[in-house]
């Protein structure tokens, strides 16, 4: 794929255009024209300055590159071995974690294929002829990048004149060849109107506990599990899980109620404990939008939520729903009592972290409580966005892991995090770990990370960093719940944080507040960074110095607390800031300065030193 940027300008014409662009979270400068072609989520930053020097304001677009063929699978008339009518249902399954399923097709063995069709996964197909006999039915999936899956296969018999089957209660025909919309048989429970295969003129028969439609007889909508209050509807789609089930470190005790939830609240599937830690098989229903109402379900690719005795339980392996028949083992664990952690977000970026390790740890739902207020989530190396998650690389949040994650809008959010305590050493490697805090209460960073002293080289906080060599310079001096790190290893060792009390609920308030006091309120910090320390003659402590773009913005700022020395001073790339290979230029006080080097600005996110003197230009 080849993007090439074409400025326009009616006046003075272009004088440059500058590009940039960001995959899975790493931004880069580009060429134009420029060609991509590795698989993933792109977003391209494009602006352009005139010849009377006008600068355009920065632009972006996103849009993702998708080259793996989607998976699947097919059944008939979910998975019956045989039908009685030639008029039968599909149940195509297809599988996208990329662009998403789009469209499908159908053929009978050998034939010609229908035209593409809208996805979904029911479709009515009618059997190559009205013989008694075996036929197989082919499907196709085709994704929104237009790749094109293989070719599966499903079986069924045809056998237009079964046995009658007959009890107390009601009676069939031997044969369902009437015309349509004749009724051949009916009780006070049942009733049948005759087909040849073909769709009935009215509307599907009803009895009280069940319903024929199109020449076969399924259970109705009103059909429901029962679990003590609980009340599960019954569709045809759905998976099954079986296993262990441990609450508060023991065996579930009999009686204990599993519930399965989807991320709308809906619940999905439930089981009442018989054998003390065990569980299963406990059938997980999706949604049936065939039957008028709609049945509320999951969806295909979305991730369970489960609680054991109303209280959240961690599910492993994590279970993400497939219209599949299968059965899977998932672990079912509960504590106690519930355990959360509440964080107050900043608008604009973030750099969090939680000790709970989330229920659920989907980023939806994960961030669920925060729904409509965030725009982008980075990892290491992975990016969440929510309005592409077909794209998106990041998938799941956990403790113990630092993210940075933009809020929308002027005003600060809540978000609650629910789950299980974390309390395990954090698996490092050689370089940056973007690493979570998992301790209560907050710790001097010499204490915090005493288990790995002498193999770390930096530590980055959303506004402050810390270099242990470089100690009078270091602006970060704490570490505290709530927050995410960027932790620069110079091995692959183990972080182990001292131990901690252990608190049911936790409220951290993530702020700017020492920023504010020192009088940089309006600093916008990003993931994108580079650091600045160094000497500065004859300031005395409260001398202000700033980074001022070329468009005039503050992006970097710093309040002098010891005489003569500013930094560690972070000076902040993105939107608001510098971009790739632009000069940094210095004020003290207001007062343009010079610096004893020239220097680029780069998100390189090391230390630079230089000097500043007072004297103007």
């Amino acid at each position: 794929m080849t993007v090439v940027l074409t400025p326009k300008d009616n006046g003075s014409g272009v004088k440059a255009t500058q590009c940039e662009y960001t995959f899975n979270g790493t931004r880069q400068t580009c060429p134009n024209p420029i060609a991509f072609s590795q698989q993933g989520t792109y977003t391209i930053y494009y602006k352009s300055l005139d010849n009377a020097n006008n600068p355009e304001g920065e632009k972006s677009t996103t849009f993702g590159i998708d080259t793996t063929a989607p998976t699947g699978s097919l059944a008939i008339n979910n998975g019956s071995a045989t039908s009685y009518a030639t008029l039968v249902y599909l149940n195509p399954s297809g599988t996208d974690g990329l662009s998403g399923i789009s469209q499908m097709h159908f053929r009978d063995s050998g034939g010609a294929w229908s035209s593409y069709q809208a996805y979904s996964n029911r479709a009515l197909w009618q059997l190559a002829s009205a013989s008694n006999g075996t036929y197989t039915v082919e499907a196709q999936f085709k994704d929104m990048a237009g790749n094109e899956s293989a070719i599966y296969q499903a079986v069924i018999v045809l056998n237009l004149n079964p046995n009658p089957p007959s009890s107390s209660n009601y009676k069939l025909l031997k044969s369902t060849l009437g015309a349509s919309g004749q009724q051949n048989s009916a009780s006070t429970g049942y009733r049948l109107n005759g087909t040849l295969g073909q769709p009935s003129a009215s509307s599907p028969m009803n009895g009280t506990s069940y319903q024929a439609n199109m020449g076969y007889w399924g259970k109705s909508s009103s059909q429901t599990v029962t679990c003590g209050t609980l009340k599960v509807p019954i569709t045809p789609n759905f998976t099954e899980i079986y296993n262990n089930v441990t609450l508060n470190e023991q065996p579930a005790p009999v009686g204990t109620v599993i519930e399965a939830t989807d991320p709308r609240g809906n619940v999905v599937g439930c089981f009442v404990v018989t054998v003390a830690g065990q569980y299963g098989t406990m059938r997980i229903y999706g949604e049936d939008t065939s039957v008028t109402p709609n049945i509320a379900g999951l969806r295909d690719g979305e991730t369970v939520t489960f609680k054991v005795s109303g209280l959240p339980a961690q599910a492993t392996p994590t279970l993400v729903w497939h219209n599949d028949h299968s059965q899977q083992p998932i672990n079912l664990v509960a504590p106690a009592t519930a355990t959360t952690q509440t964080l107050t977000l900043q608008p604009g970026w973030n750099l969090i972290s939680f000790y709970i390790e989330p229920t659920n740890p989907a980023v939806a739902q994960v961030l669920a409580s925060i729904a409509t207020r965030y725009s982008r989530v980075l990892g290491e190396g992975t990016s969440y966005n929510p309005s592409l998650p077909a794209f998106s690389t990041l998938k799941e949040l956990h403790a113990g892991k630092g993210y940075y994650l933009f809020i929308n809008g002027a005003t600060a959010v809540t978000l609650l995090i629910e789950g299980t305590r974390l309390t395990a050493p954090l698996t490092l490697h050689q370089g940056w770990n973007w690493i979570g805090y998992l301790p209560s209460s907050t710790l001097s960073i010499g204490t915090a990370l005493a288990s790995i002293n002498g193999h770390y080289q930096r530590v980055l906080s959303l506004d402050k960093s810390y270099n242990p060599s470089l100690p009078t310079f270091s602006t970060l001096k704490d570490m505290a719940p709530g927050q995410g790190y960027l932790l620069y290893m110079n091995d692959a060792t183990p972080l182990v944080y001292p131990a901690s009390s252990m608190l049911s609920q936790v409220r951290e308030r993530l702020d700017r507040s020492e920023g504010e006091a020192m009088g940089y309120d309006s600093l916008t910090p990003t993931p994108y960074l580079t650091i600045l320390y160094g000497q500065l003659p004859k300031a005395e402590v409260g001398t202000k110095i700033e980074v001022i773009t070329p468009r005039g913005e503050v992006a970097g700022c710093f309040v002098v607390a010891q005489a003569e020395q500013f930094g560690f001073m972070p000076v902040y790339g993105g939107e608001n800031g510098f971009q790739a290979n632009e000069p940094l230029r210095f004020r003290v006080n207001g007062q343009t300065v010079e610096s004893s080097a020239p220097l680029l600005w780069q998100d390189d996110k090391v230390e630079h030193h230089l000097n500043l003197t007072l004297e103007a230009k």
